[in-house]
């Protein structure tokens, strides 16, 4: 079971067939004899460039951190099911306990080499649905000492009234 280009080169072709773009893609792959999709995505492999080199790091990560969990956690509140939303929620709570420790530990983190390579790693690991990190440090630090320490009990949301 190996890595085979052409079931992604199938997949990306039918993404790039959905949106309005595709026949600039066309236009340049017969002029180039280039396959579109290689040239899909060389274009985004020198935006991203672009982008590291114009703004920073710091631009890629808040993309990373913000953008994918913001449009997950606004699918979670829309849809029925409550374990979407406690995977959001959780991951907020991790992320903000990360950003205070971050700021407090910046001297030290600015010489971790490759840190930003790090952070993005681990943003990706806290909400990325095959790993769920961020429910994984709930559990193992927040709720385990922070939440008994706050004298919160599990049964927080009894008191709430239920239309």
């Amino acid at each position: 079971m190996g890595f085979d280009i052409e079931v992604y080169k199938k997949k990306l072709t039918v993404f790039i067939e959905k949106y309005p773009f595709n026949k600039y893609l066309e236009m340049a792959s017969e002029k180039t004899k280039i396959d579109k999709e290689y040239i899909f995505v060389g274009a985004l492999a020198i935006i991203g460039l672009l982008v590291f080199l114009a703004v920073g790091v710091s631009l890629i990560i808040d993309i990373v951190g913000f953008v994918y969990p913001l449009y997950a956690s606004l699918k979670a509140i829309e849809s029925p099911d409550a374990d979407d939303d406690k995977q959001w929620l959780t991951y907020w709570i991790i992320f903000t306990q990360f950003k205070i420790v971050e700021s407090v530990a910046d001297i030290i983190i600015r010489n971790v080499p490759f840190y930003f390579l790090l952070k993005i790693a681990f943003l990706i690991w806290c909400y990325h649905p095959s790993f769920n990190g961020a429910t994984v440090l709930y559990d193992a630090i927040i709720k385990e000492h922070v939440v008994p320490a706050l004298g919160i009990n599990g049964n927080a949301n009894s008191n709430v009234k239920q239309d």
